[in-house]
């Protein structure tokens, strides 16, 4: 049977097999397949982890590890108990333990006394296949594996089979429900909540572009289980939450709800795309399955929202350094917003009254890029939402919730809509609209997608199966014309 054990690549637990070879020598352990400074240490807690339990060291021979694959660099918090196993089945102080496959994982941390601990890290695998066994230190139970509590137990091992817990709702009222909306703002609220689209807010200071985030995140649907075992592993590579616990624990210190960052504009773009030696994730990986609010979008660094574009378009985002590549997930929901000159009167459609040069004006208007602005799908000025209340945060919730489980039980879809392709919505769109309503002004194929989406979005939202219509002539005042209304304001 052969010996394997976990390393640490980006957010990824990754498996390492372990090659054990007894050589004629001086006594010592040697760990070759480039081990970083933390496993090379654990030889040291291997020895005595190995002395305090009673067994047998080497006296004429050198142990020599392996670790493959040998060709990238590796960091593990666990790998000392699979150096320990391996030399002591390999020497027949201990049986090898009975499983059905081939392969055994052994992850778990050595005390100097030989007891073993389950690595903070371990919530980070997230399978194993059939037939596969797992052997780790007692705690939660994140997959059905062996626990043994020290080097000794290895031959009488403990079953434990458990799952995490599901995740916690947020209970309570919101800070919102006395929150009203006009009948624009309103809209924006259901479609974006909804289909949980990409949004860009532009307009005067005080129209309420920042309060419309922070209530677009609250409506937002809870995780599933998946996408919270995620959340949870990506706060605690960055260091900001708890680790994991599982059932048999009394209390919870999983996050509860969908991540909301949003970064000062004076962000560098390692600290929003992810970066360093080891590489550690930045802000859209933090955002994953939430949201990401840039607010003053035009004062951040064009170098900065420029490379978003990749993130936003493959939901994942691919670092290098010093040779080695990482990827990090980037599946976010991207809300930005914006006045469109220093003073925060400009409006691309109107004729505009503004304290400062129109050179100047220009020029701050000007640092918004049109093929990142294309990659919102749905575009606002919030300028033209006015003052007379429509609805209630409350009934704009019970409207979401009623359209997103509609979109479940009627279609069995279980992306949201803004996450659709071009192949999957298609066949949602009446052919004649498709064929004939498209207006012939589209300026890419990413802003005929994003009126479909939107489309298919507010058909959910009025309960209909087909997108007819009605429905693309209501998303064209989200998509289309107000992008329209960015592209003549650079004539």
């Amino acid at each position: 049977m052969r010996v394997y054990s976990f390393y640490k690549k980006g957010l990824d637990l990754l498996p390492v097999e372990i090659e054990i070879s007894l050589v004629p020598g001086v006594p010592a352990f040697h760990v070759t397949g480039l081990p970083d400074a933390v496993i090379k240490e654990s030889i040291l807690r291997l020895k005595s982890a190995l002395r305090h339990q009673g067994f047998e060291m080497p006296t004429r021979e050198q142990v020599i590890f392996h670790l493959r694959p040998t060709h990238e660099r590796k960091s593990s918090q666990g790998l000392d108990l699979a150096l320990a196993a391996a030399y002591l089945f390999k020497t027949g102080q201990l049986p090898t333990p009975a499983a059905e496959g081939e392969r055994l994982y052994l992850y778990g941390e050595l005390s100097l006394e030989g007891s073993v601990t389950k690595p903070d890290d371990l919530d980070f695998l997230e399978g194993l296949g059939s037939g596969e066994l797992l052997i780790t230190g007692p705690g939660s139970c994140a997959l059905p594996r062996a626990v043994a509590s020290s080097l000794k137990d290895l031959g009488s091992l403990k079953w434990c089979e458990g799952e995490f817990s599901e995740p916690p709702v947020a209970a309570g009222a919101s800070i919102f429900d006395s929150y009203e909306f006009c009948e624009k703002s309103a809209q924006m609220l259901l479609v974006a909540a909804t289909g949980e689209h990409n949004a860009f807010l532009a307009g005067p200071a005080g129209s309420g572009k920042t309060t419309f985030a922070r209530v677009l995140h609250e409506l937002l649907r809870p995780p599933t289980m998946t996408e919270w075992r995620r959340i949870s592993k990506i706060e605690r590579l960055a260091g900001r939450a708890s680790p994991a616990v599982g059932p048999a624990s009394s209390e919870l210190s999983h996050i509860s709800a969908r991540p909301f960052m949003a970064p000062h504009h004076s962000a560098t773009d390692v600290a929003l795309l992810g970066g360093g030696v080891p590489a550690t994730p930045g802000e859209i990986t933090r955002a994953q399955h939430g949201m990401l609010l840039l607010d003053e979008f035009l004062e951040f660094s064009p170098h900065v929202v420029e490379s978003l574009r990749e993130p936003i378009e493959r939901h994942e985002i691919t670092i290098l350094r010093k040779g080695v590549k990482v990827h990090f997930p980037a599946d976010f929901m991207l809300v930005a917003t914006t006045n469109l000159c220093p003073c925060g009167d400009f409006k691309p459609s109107e004729k505009n009254k503004c304290q400062y040069s129109q050179v100047r004006c220009r020029s701050f208007f000007e640092k918004l890029s049109l093929p990142l602005l294309d990659r919102f799908d749905v575009v606002t000025f919030t300028h033209t939402w006015g003052y007379k209340k429509a609805a209630t945060f409350a009934e704009i919730r019970d409207r979401v919730q009623a359209a997103q489980k509609f979109a479940l039980e009627m279609r069995g879809q279980l992306k949201m809509n803004s996450r659709l392709s071009a192949l999957e919505v298609e066949p949602l769109i009446s052919p004649f609209a498709l064929k004939n309503l498209l207006p012939d002004s589209l300026s890419s194929h990413r802003r005929r997608l994003s009126l479909l989406r939107v489309a298919r979005t507010i058909a959910d939202l009025a309960a209909d199966e087909i997108v007819e219509s009605r429905h693309l002539k209501q998303a064209e005042d989200l998509t289309h014309r107000p992008f329209l209304d960015f592209r003549r304001a650079y004539n």
